[in-house]
């Protein structure tokens, strides 16, 4: 399916969403156009210059890398428990119609679509018979970037990494204190579940860093099986469950990152989110109403994301550090791939919120605005929670 969206009169609402997306740095976005242009523009520098250099691009078929990729989300009515609502994340491929003007709109073609092959080759011409190769390598890239709820450039390129895929750090640039940050927060995670898994064998912490190591890199889990049997989980299972788990522990380490400016945004909407200017009856009124709902919105996201990383703590802490029953981390374990997507595209959307009202409230006093420009905040955080 490929969905059209064009500038108008009538979708100002629709083009400022737009534009908030695209120019957002939050995990939801990765503007795969803007850095290919980056890495062409450096490698024709260096051509001109003399090198024998050219530009690693991520993908083989040309037109793949003008592309901005987006996650979207929405619920389905698929139960995972009872209570229990299943995400189903989406991947967008927007194609701008002018890549020097990407907000004047574009072609968005939805990967999780049946048709979403066929839609690309009509769209773009790309075909395996132009080279199998080339788009088995292509398809991969993109089945490994709609195989998470979001984009963090962590989560992508340790991903990348574990597939073997190489490409230019530019595209999920992280920097490497930050790497080493999160690495440490989640490799000590594992160690104690490591020790257990271990019990009665010899080996002591070369051990431990060993199983540690594969964990990381993925590699054999085999080793793991006593571990996941005993938690009643399944077998064949043992990657993904290890994966989600993964990321909800990375997801953690940024949780505690980014509280403060959630906490900032809901005292905002407390404090100062009045106009500054006279509003008629009827336009305070709508303020009054966009307000209490995304109020509320940002209570359930916020509570809600707090609830998976307690009951994770707790369950956590219950078994590794109480030496208690393994239960509730063993039941937490189970829905850990459901507690991945849920939490990955519900903290999301509290960031890139965020980093919107930032925007467009920084340079204003007291963080005060006009009502107009009150409502329409208002109506982008809407849209997007």
């Amino acid at each position: 399916m490929v969905v059209s969206a064009r500038n108008s009169k009538g979708s100002s609402r629709a083009d400022k969403f737009l534009r908030y997306t695209l120019d957002s740095g939050s995990a939801r976005v990765f503007n795969c156009l803007k850095i290919s242009n980056k890495i062409k523009a450096a490698a024709a520098k260096a051509q001109a210059e003399g090198e024998d250099v050219k530009p690693e691009l991520l993908f083989r078929f040309q037109d793949l890398n003008n592309v901005i990729y987006i996650k979207e989300a929405a619920e389905t009515e698929l139960m995972a428990q009872p209570g229990q609502v299943t995400y189903r994340v989406s991947t967008k491929l927007y194609f701008p119609y002018d890549e020097r003007n990407i907000y004047s709109g574009g072609q968005s073609i939805y990967f999780n679509q049946e048709t979403f092959l066929d839609t690309l080759r009509e769209h773009i011409g790309w075909d395996a018979n132009l080279n199998p190769d080339d788009y088995a390598a292509d398809l991969k890239i993109l089945e490994i970037i709609n195989s998470m709820p979001t984009l963090d450039p962590f989560l992508v390129r340790d991903k990348m990494e574990k597939e073997g895929i190489e490409c230019d750090p530019a595209y999920f640039a992280i920097q490497p204190e930050e790497w080493a940050e999160i690495q440490l927060h989640i490799r000590t995670k594992l160690e104690p579940m490591i020790l257990l898994a271990l019990q009665g064998q010899k080996g002591g912490r070369d051990q431990v860093k060993k199983f540690v190591d594969k964990i990381w890199h993925a590699d054999d889990l085999s080793d793991l099986v006593p571990l996941i049997q005993a938690f009643r989980l399944p077998v064949d299972k043992t990657h993904e469950i290890f994966y989600a788990w993964k990321g909800l522990a990375y997801y953690e380490f940024q949780y505690a990152r980014n509280q403060d400016r959630i906490r900032r945004l809901a005292e905002w909407l407390a404090t100062a989110a009045e106009p500054l200017d006279y509003a008629k009856p009827e336009q305070k009124q709508l303020l009054k109403e966009y307000k209490q709902l995304i109020k509320d919105k940002i209570k359930k996201g916020w509570s809600k994301s707090a609830k998976i990383f307690a009951e994770y703590n707790n369950s956590y802490d219950e078994l590794f550090v109480r030496q208690g029953s393994p239960v509730p981390f063993a039941t937490f374990m189970g829905q850990a791939p459901q507690y991945f997507w849920s939490l990955g595209d519900g903290i999301t959307k509290l960031y890139q919120s965020v980093e919107i009202w930032d925007k467009l409230t920084c340079r204003a006093p007291g963080r005060r605005l006009k009502s107009e420009p009150l409502l329409d905040l208002y109506m982008v955080l809407d849209d997007l929670l």
